[in-house]
Formats: structure tokens, sequence, C-alpha cells
């Protein structure tokens, strides 16, 4: 009798003890998990560990031009408080049966809250007109999300002048913020007739001077150049 009570004590103990270690380990990955979407409150946490809404792509639009892919993608940062950098954007390319033709990444250096950040550049190598091209936002590491009390207060760069003639633009860019900044992307985004992105590029300006403008020359391709035209200047650091 002795016997079976103590059998069945040490039976009810690894009992209790299962039980409690269920729980904790059910604690720990409910600790954050959970992607969050547009429109939910800033109050739950990514897989990561970091408390952020997703990168929202805007527009997105591409072409084909002499054997490459050139895409332009309008981004926004919808956190009220949080800095996203290195954003990573997956591009992939289908042809007409579906199947993959062509992939790459690229990196947007930093979007600040509630900003958008304007990017065109050349991709990948692809010979199919057709091909259907599309944009995936990544998700950030945790190391790239930036409270915005922790960054320096930041004014949006501004394309002031730009005059289009033959196989490029050129034109100026004002930093209005207190610092100086390292470089610059200028980013020149086209539009078909119906006001649709096509394809675009880019072209860097290095030591922008604070409250002070510095010129800029972007090369086109007359292939996806188009009359209506935009100009956007973003921080490259």
């Amino acid at each position: 009798m002795k016997i079976l009570l103590i059998a069945l004590c040490i039976l009810f103990l690894l009992a209790v003890c299962k039980k409690v270690k269920t729980t904790s380990a059910k604690g720990k990955e409910k600790a954050g998990i959970k992607q969050l979407k547009t429109g939910e409150s800033e109050s739950e946490p990514l897989k990561n560990g970091s408390i952020i809404l997703p990168t929202e792509v805007r527009e997105f639009g591409y072409c084909v031009s002499h054997g490459y892919c050139y895409y332009s993608v309008v981004l926004h940062n919808p956190n009220k408080n949080k800095a996203v950098k290195y954003t990573r954007l997956h591009l992939s390319a289908k042809d007409e049966a579906g199947n993959l033709s062509a992939s790459g990444d690229d990196i947007v250096p930093i979007i600040y809250p509630k900003q958008d950040y304007v990017h065109a550049s050349q991709i990948f190598a692809l010979d199919d007109a057709h091909a259907d091209v599309t944009v995936e936002v990544l998700e950030p590491d945790a190391s790239d999300i930036t409270d915005a009390g922790m960054t320096e207060n930041y004014t949006p760069l501004r394309v002031i002048s730009a005059v289009k003639e033959k196989g490029c633009i050129i034109g100026e860019l004002q930093n209005d913020n207190d610092r100086d900044i390292d470089n610059v992307g200028v980013t020149v985004i086209f539009r078909d007739d119906n006001g649709k992105l096509a394809g675009g590029t880019s072209t860097l300006v290095q030591s922008v001077s604070a409250k002070s403008a510095a010129q800029y020359e972007i090369t086109l391709f007359k292939s996806f150049e188009t009359d209506k035209f935009e100009l956007y200047a973003n921080i490259w650091e």
C-alpha cells in the first residue's frame, strides 16, 4: 500500500511539472509572432519582436528595355513613430504560362514615419516583354526598426528644377535639413497615357550641404521615356 501511494505521488508530480512546462512554452510562443495588418492598432508585435505596421506598396510599374526590367515603386511607411531602415523588396517575373522567368532583390535605405519613398531601378535581365512582374515587401529585421525619437528630425528633400533634354534630365535638388547629407538618390518615374507607372531610373548625388541646393543629372532610356514623368529626391544612407 505504501509503495502504491509513493508511486501515485510521483505520477502526480510529473503531471504537474509537464503542465507547468507546457504553459511556459505557450506563453513564450505568444510573446510575438503576429504580423499586423494595415488598419490595426500598433499594440501587437511581429514575429521579430517589433511592433510595426507593414510598409505599403502604393504604386508599382515596370517595363522591359534592351533585355532588362526597369521598375518604379511608391512605398509608404504607415507608422506614426517608427522609421524602417533597409526595406527589402523582392521582385519576380513570370511568363505567360506562369513559370518563373527571373527574380531579384533591392533595398530602400530608410522610410521615415508617415512618409512615402519613391524608387526606381534596373532589377534583372528579362527578354520577355510580356512577362508579369510583381513586387513584395519583405518583413524587416528587428534591428532595422527605429523609434522616431532616436532618429534626427528629417525634412524631405525637394527637386526644385528639372530640364528634360535629349537623353537626360538635369536640374537641382534642395536640402532643407540642418545637417549635410552624404548621399541623395534622385529618381525619375514615367507614366503611360493612362497614368499608370512604367519604368524609371535613379542617379546618386553626393555631399549635399545643409540648407543648400545641389545639381543632378539623370541619363534616360528612350525605350521607356514618356512625356509624363515625375522627379523625387530621397536620402540614401
